[in-house]
């Protein structure tokens, strides 16, 4: 999302939504690419939209009229793995592990620098000359580097790029939010560091299960059933088209099953201290963070529509979720 303007992408389309009344977003326009495309930025008027082997320079001075302004490949030639966009750089990892920095200051692309990646890298953060990027060695204890530190105290914070294990990655200038791909009992990895005093400095490392905290909330309140109602709006895409679809006001009861009630995390994000996540079986739930992991606190979970959420976007005020029918 980027002012009043949402952008989504399907197979080969880049769609963007009117949501100046955020209740009530509208279907604009659509451009159309040659090949599949993936991952859309934002960087002031310009977007930055991934696919495997380039990605694309849009013009969107004028939303309901995108321009494909460029399209670029990596210097190298390689495929791209995953794109970031900060302080009006472009950071794009390849398939070999280098790392391409490309200014979008003047609304085009120029290269800056290429690097190699270390064999054991884990994470990337800007460092405080930018557009230089600070690799964090990955941990080989399951405790909190204390690399992180440095980061996250002088609140620089890191680039939202899948870590050397492919997990996704969410910060903010406080907290570092990771998908755990490899311990069945966690779902998210969550970091902080804080200064105690002149001479020492705290740090925690969250194991967070998304399903734990609600259905603890479900057991305290003696709660069995839940409801899952439609949308008030609903868009599906046809033909590269976006249409709406009509909505009947049915609702569906949910009995709570402590073992197969969420589904795994498909999606997150993290703005200031609030945790935003989206499960496979359509819910919605948002958390606030603490520096002090045990102090995390469920605040909402929310039954979405039948269906199977893929991505998020989170504004000041709205969630927007983009998801596929269930079968």
């Amino acid at each position: 999302m980027a002012g009043k303007h949402a952008y989504v992408t399907t197979e080969k389309h880049l769609h963007v939504i009117d949501i100046s009344i955020p209740q009530f977003p509208s279907y604009l326009t659509s451009l159309a690419f040659k090949e599949k495309i993936g991952k859309v930025l934002a960087s002031g008027n310009h977007l930055v939209v991934a696919s495997p082997k380039k990605f694309h320079f849009v013009d969107v001075s004028q939303p309901s009229q995108p321009k494909l302004q460029s399209t670029n490949y990596l210097s190298d030639r390689n495929a791209i793995n995953d794109i970031d966009v900060c302080d009006k750089y472009l950071y794009a990892v390849g398939k070999n592990d280098s790392l391409h920095v490309y200014s979008l200051q003047t609304g085009h692309v120029v290269p800056v620098t290429s690097e190699k990646l270390m064999n054991r890298w884990w994470l990337l953060s800007p460092d405080a000359e930018t557009p230089k990027v600070k690799q964090i060695p990955r941990s080989i204890t399951p405790t909190i580097p204390s690399v992180l530190s440095e980061p996250l105290l002088p609140k620089r914070g890191f680039l939202q790029l899948y870590s050397s294990k492919g997990e996704k990655v969410r910060a903010s200038s406080d907290f570092l939010v990771m998908e755990s791909l490899t311990d069945p009992t966690c779902d998210l990895l969550i970091s902080a560091a804080e200064k105690r005093n002149n001479f020492s400095q705290s740090q925690s490392l969250g194991y967070f299960k998304v399903d734990y905290r609600y259905l603890k909330h479900l057991q305290v309140t003696g709660q069995k059933t839940l409801i899952r109602r439609k949308p008030t709006n609903s868009y599906a895409v046809n033909s590269g088209k976006m249409m709406q679809i009509a909505q009947n006001a049915s609702s569906k009861e949910i009995n709570v099953n402590p073992r197969r009630l969420m589904g795994s995390v498909t999606d997150f994000q993290i703005l200031e201290n609030m945790l935003y996540i989206v499960n496979a079986k359509g819910f919605f739930s948002i958390f606030s963070l603490s520096k002090e992991g045990e102090r995390n606190e469920w605040l909402s979970t929310t039954p979405l529509q039948p269906s199977h959420p893929i991505s998020i976007a989170i504004g000041k005020n709205f969630a927007y979720v983009l998801s596929e029918p269930k079968d």
